[in-house]
This record gives structure tokens, sequence and C-alpha cells, in this order.
């Protein structure tokens, strides 16, 4: 029944298609005829047109000669030379209008002809008038005798062209009749059509209907299974793995759901693991960094004794600058073993704070005279208020400058300047650290503050192990201040970060 249902649908449209293409052809034809007509009747009016027109402008060149012959006035012959221009034109007009009619075409030439002999007469009138003062009367009968046969010629090309409108016009009346006689016998057919299919629409209408609401209904079942699947992968997708499905495997979404709760349980049991291995990576990592803290600084000691002792002898002074590269590589290790340890404290929200009151400005210059001391490459410039004063942890503070700055050093090795400004923004500090290098992938901004990230870079490499800004992060937060970074690839990087001026309670942080 469904397949007999879409023969007669294919069968009704590819009817109703061609009736109506037969149709509009139809009426298109009749519409085409009917416009033709008028452009005829239009181009016949303008042919006769511009030939009454050829006409008159030699009536009006007869004209002016004429005055002169009586008068001898020069005046009188502006009809004579204006009508040349006229008629010149009229004839290039004629010669366009005609020239898909070649019988007009071959009387154009016998035209221009007998116009050019006409013309000649006139002007020959019009120096026998100017010179000897006399008309020679057959020169008058010659041109009588051509006007006669161009007004002949003129007749006989407006009868050509009555003579061809009429010929159209025969034609046209045969569409006008038949057009709508193929029009009603199309309207008919294509009623008769209708008719019968819409009766086979109708019986199927009503089983249609009963079907549409088990379908209906189907569906309505299918969206609520749909939305459920869709708000459990939500809930997933926040890290809610130990929600499931209850659905059994009968149909698509069936095992659709099944997948999920494979795959949910898959995520719980990956996700429990990697947190262990977490767990247990900082208790490795804060163990390993508080072992080494008390040898390293025991080296430390060791080496500084000895840098202290008066090396006199030529062994001596060739092993002291051996001992000072000893020392700078042991406090590099302090600083990592530092960092180590300050992550651990961070994770575990346990980081100390030592509040006293600062000016934020002078931490920078502090800390400005600290770094450039060794670094010859570039200049700090500091900008905005002049004295704005917290109440945080100056050390940990100038720990986050620190690294800001250096970062900026490090990555612009090709400029040799760095800014720093401090503004006020509604109770809070914002200082920002500005440097003119690489910049960073807009793919790699919401990874900045990760630990143990770094951006990754084809052309330069460079050295840490990407806890500094995850560190000046966590110091930030447990003042009360907030972090961020704006770059551009290429042109630089601004990292900023705020912290609540002196007016501001920071009672709630120890």
């Amino acid at each position: 029944m469904k397949g007999s249902f879409i023969k007669n649908l294919h069968k009704a449209f590819a009817t109703g298609l061609f009736l109506l293409g037969l149709s509009s052809t139809a009426s298109y034809f009749a519409i085409r005829e009917s416009y033709s007509r008028a452009e005829w009747v239009k181009h016949t009016e303008q042919v006769k047109g511009q030939l009454e027109a050829l006409c008159s402008y030699l009536k009006d060149a007869e004209t002016g000669v004429r005055g002169y012959m009586l008068t001898g006035a020069p005046v009188t012959l502006a009809p004579f030379h204006g009508s040349y221009k006229h008629v010149s034109d009229t004839f290039n007009s004629l010669a366009i209008l005609t020239k898909d009619n070649k019988e007009q075409q071959s009387t154009l030439p016998k035209l221009r002809s007998l116009i050019q002999v006409r013309y000649q007469i006139l002007h020959d009138h019009i120096e026998d008038k100017r010179v000897r003062n006399r008309v020679d009367s057959l020169r008058v009968f010659k041109g009588k005798a051509v006007m006669d046969s161009i007004r002949t010629t003129i007749s006989q090309m407006q009868q050509h062209e009555d003579l061809l409108l009429k010929r159209r016009e025969e034609l046209w009346s045969t569409y006008k009749s038949l057009s709508p006689l193929l029009i009603i016998l199309i309207a008919i057919t294509g009623a008769i059509t209708a008719y019968y299919f819409c009766k086979q629409l109708k019986i199927t209408y009503f089983r249609n209907v009963q079907l549409q609401k088990i379908l209906q209904q189907e569906k309505i079942d299918t969206d609520k299974r749909i939305k459920l699947i869709e708000d459990i992968s939500q809930q997933v997708s926040l890290g809610n793995y130990q929600l499931r499905l209850q659905e059994k495997e009968s149909d698509v979404l069936g095992r659709l759901a099944a997948s999920l709760n494979r795959m949910t349980a898959s995520l719980e049991y990956s996700f429990n693991a990697l947190k262990e291995l977490m767990v247990k990576k900082d208790e490795f990592v804060s163990i390993a960094a508080h072992e080494l803290k008390t040898p390293l600084t025991s080296i430390k000691a060791y080496l500084q004794f000895i840098g202290r002792v008066r090396l006199e002898s030529e062994e001596g002074r060739r092993i002291y600058p051996f001992v000072s590269k000893a020392n700078l590589q042991v406090n590099k290790l302090t600083t990592i073993i530092r960092d180590l340890l300050d992550v651990t404290r961070i994770n575990e929200g346990g980081l100390p704070l030592q509040l006293s009151e600062f000016s934020i400005r002078e931490a920078i210059l502090e800390v400005s005279d600290e770094l450039f001391h060794s670094i010859k490459t570039h200049e700090l410039f500091i900008e905005g208020e002049p004295d704005i004063r917290v109440n945080a942890d100056k050390f940990r503070i100038e720990q986050v400058l620190i690294n800001l700055i250096t970062n900026a050093v490090k990555y612009s090795p090709e400029r040799n300047k760095v800014i720093a400004e401090v503004i006020q923004i509604e109770g809070y500090v914002k200082v920002s650290i500005k440097d003119f290098g690489i910049g960073i992938p807009k793919d790699q901004l919401p990874l900045i503050f990760e630990r143990y990230f770094r951006v990754e870079q084809t052309s330069q490499n460079f050295a840490g192990l990407g806890l500094g800004l995850y560190i000046s992060n966590g110091i930030v937060r447990k003042h009360g201040g907030e972090m961020g970074v704006n770059s551009t690839p290429g042109e630089g990087s601004v990292f900023w970060f705020t912290l609540p001026t002196i007016n501001v309670d920071n009672s709630h942080k120890s």
C-alpha cells in the first residue's frame, strides 16, 4: 500500500508538473506574441514616421530654396542648410530600423541616390540665382520629377511596412485563437487529475493519522531518553564519573547508553588511578625536596667557606673559579627545591604568609636593583601611580615580581626593555609586567598557569620546569588577588596580578 501510494504520488507530481509546464508554455507563447505584436506595431509606426519625417525635411529644403529664388535673400536658405543634417540622421535611423528587412534594405540605396540628386539640383538652383540671377526651368522640372520619385519610393516603403504588419497580425490572430482553447483544455485535464489523486490521498490520510500518533509518542519517549543521555554526558564531562544509565540494549539508544556506561566506568577507574598517582608523586616530590634541602645546605656552607679561604698558591687560584661555578649551580638547585616545596604547600593549601605593610613600587625597585645588577641586556621602566601600599608577605610578592620580570627578559631576547606599571582599581592595586618578545599562542593561554606547563616554541627553547607561574598564581590567590595574562604572538605579553590595598581588611589571611 505504501509503495502504491508513493507511486501514485509520483505520477500526480509528474502529471501536474507536465500540465503546469504545458500551460506555462502556452501562456508564454501567447504573452510573447502579444508583446511581439505591440513591438511590431511600434516598429511599423517608427519606420513610417521616419519616412514621413524624411519627406518633410526635403520639403523644408525646397521651401528654403524657393524663397531664395524669389527674394535672393540668403537668410531664406536656413531651412535648406538645416534640413541636410536632419535628412542624414533620419536616413541612418531608417537603416537601423530596417536592418532585418532585406527588401527595405535593398530600397535604401535607391532612396539615398534620389535624395543626393535632389540636393544637387537644389544646390544648382542656388548657384544659378546667385551667379546669373535666373532660374533654369528645365532643372526645375527635373527636380520635380526627382521629388516625385522620392515620394513614390517612400510610399512604397510605407506600404511594405503596412503589408508586413498585416502578415504578422494574421499570425498573431492564429495564436490568439488557439491559446485560450489550449489553456482551457489543460485546466480541465489538471482538474480531473487533481480530483483523482486527492481521492487517493484522502484514503491514505486517515491511515497516516494513526501512524503519526504512534510515531509522535515514540518521539516523545526517544527525546526523553536522549535528554537523559545528554544530561549524564554533561555530568561526566564535569568530572562526575559515578553516574550510570539504566537502559536495555534493545535498540540504538540502549546500545549507546551501554557504551556510555562503559566509558564512564573506564574514566572513573583512570581518574582515580591518576589521582592516586598524582598524590604519590606530590608526596615523593615533597619528601625528596625535604631530603635534598639539608645536604644541599651543608654543601652550600662548605662552598662558601672555601670561597672565603684565601687561596694563594697557583693551584688554589685555578680551583677558585670552579668553586664559584659550583656555588652558582648549588644556588640554582636550591631555587628548584624551594619551588618544589612551594608547589607542595600550595597543593596542600598550607602556604604560610608573613604579612607586613609596604609600598608596592618600592618592592619593584628593590627587585629591580637585585636583578638588573647582573642583567645588562635589558632595562626596567616603572610607570603608573607612585605610592600604593599593601599589607602582604613582601618576600612572596617579591618572589612573584622576580618570576615575572625574569620571564619578561628571558622571552624577549631581541628587545632591551621591560615595563612595570602600577595602578589602583577599586580597592586593589594592579601590577603589570610588559615585554616585547615572542608572545604566547592563543590556544596555550588557558594553560599558562598550570604546573609544569611550558609554552612550546619551534624556533627557541627556554630552560625551566614550568613552576614559576603556577607558584606565582598560588601566592597571589593566597593574598586574595588574581592573576592573568594578555598576549599577542610576535608582539609580546603583559602578565598582571592584583592585591588588596592597605585599606582592605586582610585579617582572614594567614
